[in-house]
């Protein structure tokens, strides 16, 4: 809604170009109508490619059909002939065994000398014969040692007959007709060519596929044999020959045969195709026998075969792999490769492929014209039809529009007045009678007119009133932002001066201490009273802290920093820290935890532990009596956690949520206070009778929990005690993830073989300089000291230190003043140098790196970071003292409980120390170390100290 708000706020008309009504209808309705003739259009061409390829379809299929009737017509007729000249052959051989043809065959046939019986010529040329009957175009050949048998004389005598009969009646199709014996005996009817008289007398007759496709052995279903097409010298054609065995009794007597001309069966194929198609013969073998693209070659191969494979063709190639893999015939195939149509039917006789392929362009380019005629006319509609529209709608609605807008923008309310309008007025008044939309708009705008003119009036009155309103409310808003500014500036400077007062004695305090540990010549109890001033320093950092994370807390520049660890070690340490505490107050504390926890978790480690203290501190600070108990335990949850918009979000999806509930049987706190008690700075009433710190525990607490997307939660009674609990989640990480253990040994001198390190400590606290400057010295650097910045710039210029302590607050020049002086130097530009300060917000550390810094460390200094800053920067090597800190915190110091105890002990008291230690359940360990009590006290002891540091791994360990 502030966005609506915002956009008519900014919005200036008289910064929009109107457009006229008129035109943006015409537009829109061009747009949407030229859509839809362009969508109509599209559907109605794919509808027209589909239905015409459908009817070109079934009509290619009739043709083909009708092609291939057409094209087996010749080759079906030389069928039926031979088969009814075999039928009357064997009908008058069968019919009349003694006839004689002796004679006949002496009047017909001679001797030559290449030894062949020949036919004589004259009844080739033609001759009448003594019955009368005229004899022409037959000649006749025996083959060289056949011997002309009365057998033989008779088959070629009624071959002869038969020739003359059908010759003349076959030849105005068929360019001849034939007989042949087995023996090589050959009868041919071809006036045109003497082939039986001028042949060879070493013809090879079985070469010849018609001869040897006839045989029984080739041929035993004694089927007609088709020759493949070949070229004939001596007819100077291309034809194909078909031939049908004449059998008696199972065996060969002769075979009937004739010859086709294949030159009409290629015109046809060539020239009578359909528009934007092209025929093709292909035979079985891949032979191409008709191509109108490659008849040269075709022609040239003459004896030799043509094929698609040496033809290199790969189109081709694909339609005949198409074909073959066709089931039935004839068919139509769909080339989507070519975008054509493949018709396919079968020559009878040879089973030659006759194939027509049509192009599908032609329909689609009709098509196409179609379609684009069709939009031309629709859009010329269109336009027309728009510009009617046009007309009609600039004249009864864009005119009146126009004119009110011209009166509703130089109307003034102030004045009543109309200016500019020259007589647009009379014609708006004309509009009133209107009966439609406009006239209702007319109508309604000159109501309004009288309405802003009444209201006008009382809005000035009012207007003048809120200005005076408004005016004293502004002067007292600014006073108020003045103080606030002046508040929030004079808070973040007692913070920043707190955090620096503080934090310098601290500095002291624990600087001397630590200096006081390095003696040698230190006493146990002198040790014991050092270690009593570190943790009174450490609280009073931890309160120093707490005012530092909330005054971060509220300017929201808390981070989130994940980590890797090790989950029940940091409870066992947290609890073994509480349990001193607890049995300091005489209270108990247990610690209990789920058996599912896993060990090693990913999470912000520093915040989960400042939470449980914060908790844990609070427990026991108000439980005078009675129990502090830890309850660690997974929670099955399946949400999502939504953190504080922070700036630094931890994992979107955990493995697990973690619940930590702290309860306590304490003082309680009243109902009534429940709601604040996570305030900042605020107590409940009761228990501030011991306060024992800022107020700001549970504050942090509560934000800490709120950045990871969970919610700090209590429940309480007056007098009866409190539960704190809330749900943490957590990534599930591995034993490989963790941090490695170390060995932190402290300097205790510099090692040999270096050169003497010259230190500049520039530090105006004359305490503080003299804690580093032995700390230092102790170890073995050259210290060189300087009370401002301004001595410090003199002596590095004197003795060119390799390294500065540059403390940043400093009367005369301050540090940041003085670093960029000397890092300003040519001499000074390599040279580290590491702020010292006792300012913690992140802000002040940017500045101070701004200035030249090369890194800091904040007071009180940690000696070990102070010495690995050293190290970074100049490369130092140490001497340490020989001192192994280990991963676990537990330092074994209690009575010794020896292997074997459990030996004097009764089993069953045994076996529940057992399964209470497995369980970690600490309330009946405890209660099982009683009961031992009685039967050793030394083990009790023991025992007692064991479980007071939950080391439950141990005694398990002892047991087993």
């Amino acid at each position: 809604m502030k966005n609506i708000k915002n956009s008519y706020s900014s919005f200036d008309p008289s910064n929009i170009r109107s457009v006229p009504l008129s035109r943006t209808i015409i537009k829109r309705l061009f747009f949407l109508f030229a859509f839809l003739i362009l969508v109509s259009t599209s559907i109605t061409y794919n509808y027209l490619i589909k239905k015409t390829e459908v009817q070109f379809y079934d009509q290619l299929l009739e043709y083909i059909v009708q092609r291939g009737k057409r094209e087996s017509e010749l080759f079906c007729l030389a069928k039926d002939n031979l088969i009814r000249l075999k039928n009357e052959f064997l009908f008058q051989y069968e019919t009349n065994p003694k006839l004689d043809f002796e004679h006949w065959f002496e009047s017909h046939m001679e001797k030559k000398k290449d030894g062949t019986i020949r036919s004589l010529r004259q009844y080739f040329d033609g001759v009448w014969t003594e019955n009368g009957s005229f004899e022409q175009g037959i000649g006749i050949i025996m083959a060289p040692g056949v011997e002309a048998t009365r057998e033989i004389q008779r088959r070629m005598g009624i071959a002869y007959d038969l020739l003359l009969k059908y010759g003349p009646a076959w030849r105005s199709r068929f360019v001849n007709l034939w007989f042949v014996a087995p023996e090589k005996v050959s009868l041919t009817y071809w006036p045109e060519i003497p082939w039986s008289l001028n042949i060879s007398a070493n013809h090879n007759w079985e070469n010849e596929s018609w001869f040897s496709g006839t045989k029984k052995k080739n041929n035993p279903l004694r089927n007609l044999v088709w020759t493949g097409i070949y070229f004939d010298s001596p007819a100077n054609h291309w034809m194909i020959s078909s031939a049908l065995p004449i059998d008696i009794n199972g065996r060969q007597i002769g075979i009937v045969g004739t010859d086709i001309k294949s030159n009409d069966l290629f015109n046809r194929t060539l020239s009578d195709s359909l528009i934007a198609s092209y025929s093709i013969i292909i035979g079985q073998d891949g032979r191409i026998i008709v191509h109108p693209y490659k008849m040269a070659e075709i022609t040239s191969a003459q004896d030799t075969k043509f094929t698609i494979a040496s033809a290199k063709d790969k189109q081709l190639l694909s339609i005949f792999n198409k074909i073959e893999s066709a089931s039935t015939f004839p068919t139509i195939l769909d080339n989507v490769e070519n975008d054509e149509f493949i018709a396919v039917t079968k020559i009878e006789g040879p089973d030659w492929y006759f194939i027509s392929i049509y192009s599908k362009s032609l329909f689609k380019e009709k098509i196409i014209k179609n379609a684009y005629f069709m939009v031309v006319v629709g859009l010329g509609s269109l336009v027309t039809a728009l510009f009617i529209i046009y007309l009609v709608v600039h004249k009864n609605v864009a005119l009146p529009l126009g004119l009110l807008t011209k009166t509703v923008k130089s109307f003034d309310a102030t004045t009543g007045n109309q200016p500019g309008l020259d007589g647009s007025l009379e014609k708006l008044n004309s509009l009133h009678p209107r009966l439609d939309e406009v006239g209702l708009l007319v109508r309604t705008f000159m109501e309004m007119e009288n309405r802003l003119k009444k209201n006008y009036g009382d809005i000035e009155k009012a207007k003048k009133n809120l200005e005076a309103e408004v005016s004293a409310r502004t002067l007292d808003l600014v006073k108020a932002k003045e103080t606030a500014e002046t508040s929030n500036q004079a808070k973040r400077e007692f913070l920043a001066n707190m955090s620096h007062e503080l934090r310098t004695p601290l500095n002291i305090i624990l600087g001397f201490s630590h200096l006081m540990e390095r003696d040698p010549k230190i006493t146990p109890e002198q040790l014991e009273n050092l270690s009593l001033i570190h943790r009174s320093g450490d609280h009073l950092l931890e309160l120093i802290n707490d005012v530092l994370d909330m005054s971060k807390i509220e300017s929201r520049q808390t981070s989130f920093n994940i980590e890797n660890f090790d989950l029940i070690y940091f409870l066992k340490g947290i609890a073994m820290m509480f349990q001193q505490r607890a049995v300091e107050k005489n209270i108990l504390f247990f610690f209990e935890k789920s058996l599912d926890l896993p060990q090693y978790i990913r999470t912000d480690k520093r915040k989960l532990r400042q939470i449980l203290f914060n908790l844990l501190g609070n427990a026991i600070n108000f439980t005078h009596e009675g129990s502090v108990v830890l309850n660690v335990s997974k929670k099955n949850r399946s949400i999502i956690p939504n953190p504080l918009k922070n700036g630094n979000q931890p994992f979107h999806k955990p493995d697990l949520w973690i619940r930590f509930k702290i309860t306590d049987t304490g003082i309680g706190i009243d109902k009534k206070n429940i709601n604040i008690i996570f305030d900042p700075f605020t107590q409940d009433g009761p228990r501030t009778d011991k306060k024992t710190g800022t107020g700001l525990g549970l504050a942090i607490s509560q934000y800490f929990v709120q950045i990871v997307g969970s919610n700090l939660q209590v429940k309480s009674r007056k007098g009866k005690g409190s539960s704190f609990w809330f749900d943490l989640p957590v990534q599930v990480a591995n034993s490989g993830d963790l941090p490695r253990t170390e060995t932190i040994n402290r300097p205790i001198g510099l090692a040999p073989d270096q050169p003497v390190y010259r230190i500049l400590l520039v530090e105006d606290h004359k305490e503080s300089r003299m804690i580093l400057t032995r700390l230092l010295q102790t170890i073995g650097f050259e210290v060189h000291t300087a009370a401002n910045g301004e001595e410090g710039v003199e002596i590095f210029f004197k003795y060119s230190p390799h390294l500065i302590l540059m403390d940043i607050r400093m009367p005369i020049m301050d540090g940041i003043t003085a670093t960029q002086k000397i890092k300003a130097a040519r001499e000074g530009d390599s040279t580290p140098i590491i702020a010292l300060t006792a300012h913690a917000f992140e802000n002040e550390h940017l500045d101070i790196l701004a200035a030249g810094c090369d890194d800091f460390i904040l007071k009180p200094y940690d000696e070990t970071k102070l010495f690995a800053l050293l190290t970074q920067y100049l490369g130092v090597q140490y001497i340490y003292e020989e001192k192994t800190i280990e991963k676990s915190v537990y330092i074994s110091n209690e009575t010794s409980l020896e292997s074997g105890f459990q030996e004097n002990l009764p089993e069953p008291l045994v076996a529940e120390l057992k399964s209470a230690a497995a369980e970690l359940n600490f309330k009946r360990t405890m209660a099982c170390i009683e009961k031992i009590r009685i039967l050793d006290n030394k083990t009790a002891d023991a025992l007692t100290t064991m479980a007071g540091r939950f080391r439950f791994e141990d005694i398990l360990t002892k047991i087993d």
